[in-house]
């Protein structure tokens, strides 16, 4: 590794940037790697902004809250390093699992910290839940779809940054696109700590939601048979039996049965060119 960015999304975290950036400094020093440590201060209205700036790293600073993803992004297109690593602001993620991650970026395009402990009853069952729905859609076993501590290379992110949301989803939409796009990946367990300051920003419900619509289009982006088949094949499934079940009772073809069975063929040929326009696209990629 030649060079190594270190991007922090920041948005109202002054009682914890300062401690988590010395951390980082702590650890860097005793690594024999060139570095460059870059927070985007989101439009925080607190103190971080006067915080980071005398701290001597590269600061960019949004006038508003823009999210954390277009923070990520943002520092990315700054980054002059070969790879980039995320870390979080609020304190959760111990700077020394930034060594353990640092020695498998010989072998993998992305390593990430993988969490293994989740803070909340709630979340910890809504990970499960959404984390085998990825599992599914995208063929591998994903032991952390969001995790925010990650390093990545460079290139490999640049290439994705079009797909990649403003929103906090940002981790879980690279996470998906890394392992559609064939790129090696790598799970590193870490342990959580609690958060220092401020107070998350992820709405069960309406986040759980939009962690589905996202698992869903970007699977359609990649691979889009594996959502358009079963629903052709369900779909195939019912309007048979229906049409079956009235043929022996009431000697009668119904209508809608024809519906449903005509509806999935057309779902499946859509599927099909789906994925053969999806194939193309990475050809020439």
């Amino acid at each position: 590794m030649k060079k190594l960015s270190i991007i922090i999304a920041a948005y109202n975290e002054e009682r914890s940037i300062l401690s988590v950036l010395s951390g980082i400094r702590q650890v860097m020093r005793g690594i024999n790697i060139p570095h460059e440590i870059i927070v985007i201060n989101d439009g925080s209205t607190d103190n971080t902004k006067d915080l980071v700036e005398k701290k001597g790293v590269i600061l960019i600073n949004h006038p508003y809250k823009k999210g954390y993803g277009a923070s990520l992004k943002d520092g990315v297109k700054r980054a002059l390093g070969d790879f980039v690593l995320f870390i979080d602001a609020d304190g959760q993620h111990d700077p020394k699992y930034i060594v353990e991650l640092i020695k498998h970026t010989d072998e993998y395009d992305m390593v990430v910290g993988a969490r293994t402990n989740v803070n909340s009853i709630p979340r910890a069952i809504a990970k499960i839940f959404i984390s085998s729905f990825a599992n599914y859609l995208v063929e591998h076993k994903i032991p952390d779809l969001n995790s925010g501590l990650r390093i990545v290379k460079k290139d490999v992110i640049t290439e994705y940054l079009h797909l990649l949301p403003d929103s906090f989803s940002l981790s879980s939409t690279i996470t998906i696109a890394v392992l559609k796009g064939g790129h090696n990946l790598k799970y590193v367990s870490i342990k959580e700590g609690r958060r220092k300051s401020g107070k998350s920003t992820i709405h069960p419900l309406k986040d759980f939601v939009r962690f589905i619509v996202l698992i869903l289009r970007l699977t359609i982006v990649f691979s889009p048979l594996r959502v358009f088949l079963p629903i052709s094949l369900g779909l195939f499934l019912v309007g048979l039996l229906y049409t079956i079940f009235n043929v022996i009772k009431f000697f009668d073809v119904p209508d809608s049965g024809i519906f449903l069975i005509l509806s999935s063929i057309i779902i499946f040929f859509f599927g099909l060119l789906a994925d053969q326009i999806a194939y193309i696209r990475r050809k020439i990629k």
